[in-house]
């Protein structure tokens, strides 16, 4: 059997400027579904779709169900049928969650208090906002003499495959990613996942920790938020339905916000502010 892989800007054009005939496809699969609409590939997929037989299998992976794509279901599928592989609103059992509340300014140290306490052969995930803030967080871990890799987005494919069979095969438990480059991964035995930058979305907060936690496992989950988060946090609370306690409770079924602190803590902080005025490198970085 043939098989086609291709991205959807790439199969049109293959369609129309050199007259591709997919009249014998048996099975077509949209995969990432969700992303392809929310960039603004639906023409594209229409197109796609167009072109194939009246009689196929149709099979669309998605991991949320936005407006668009729905209409798309509704509208060129037949007896769609709607396979749902957990709730949106469930998290692990096995999952314990922990809030630290820091400073802006103290994020830093924080994160490479929590990264030394946490075993070293155990893999361990960190969230950032964007590709700039991945870059920024390496160089502070690559000072820290903290083994680590890291991908993002736009990431040269062989690179993200290096990095990729580094933290797969354990010669390093540590990786830095954006949502983005996440999406698709696949990685098995996860034990960590780190929040470094807050998700302003619930959904996108069980994405991230939803990693950890599988396959009968236990895991942990740590989100380091400041002020300007915690709203997101109250959120959260609302969206899963859970009680918000401060310094007590149980991790894996409340809201559990702890404070960040500790001698080992400010030392942590004192090496990113000496790093902040003396590594032009981190400057830079820290600037973009």
């Amino acid at each position: 059997m043939a098989r086609i892989i291709a991205t959807p800007g790439r199969l049109v054009h293959l369609l129309i400027e050199m007259n591709l005939q997919l009249s014998a496809v048996e099975i077509v699969v949209f995969d990432e579904a969700d992303r392809l609409f929310e960039q603004g590939f639906d023409e594209h997929v229409s197109t796609i779709m167009k072109a194939l037989p009246t009689k196929k299998q149709s099979l669309l992976f998605s991991a949320t169900l936005p407006a668009n794509l729905l209409q798309f279901a509704r509208a060129t599928l037949v007896d769609p049928l709607l396979l749902r592989l957990d709730l949106d609103t469930k998290l692990s059992p096995s999952l314990s969650s922990e809030f630290l509340i820091t400073t802006k300014q103290a994020k830093y140290g924080a994160l490479l208090h929590l990264l030394r306490k946490l075993p070293d052969d155990e893999p361990t995930i960190v969230f950032a906002a964007t590709k700039y803030a991945v870059e920024f967080l390496s160089t502070v871990l690559t000072r820290a003499h903290l083994d680590h890799t890291f991908i993002y987005g736009s990431m040269d494919p062989t690179a993200r495959s290096i990095a990729m069979s580094q933290f797969r095969s354990h010669k390093k438990n540590i990786m830095i990613v954006t949502d983005v480059a996440a999406r698709g991964l696949d990685i098995p035995l996860l034990n960590h996942v780190i929040n470094f930058d807050y998700p302003e979305n619930s959904k996108i907060f069980l994405h991230r920790v939803g990693r950890a936690a599988r396959a009968g496992r236990s895991g942990n989950a740590y989100s380091l938020v400041n002020v300007d988060e915690v709203g997101y946090v109250l959120d959260l609370a609302l969206f899963l339905g859970r009680k918000i306690y401060l310094g007590d409770g149980d991790r894996t079924t409340d809201i559990v916000l702890s404070t960040a602190s500790g001698r080992c803590l400010s030392d942590e902080c004192e090496f990113v502010q000496n790093l902040l005025k003396h590594d032009c490198e981190l400057v830079s970085c820290h600037d973009v």
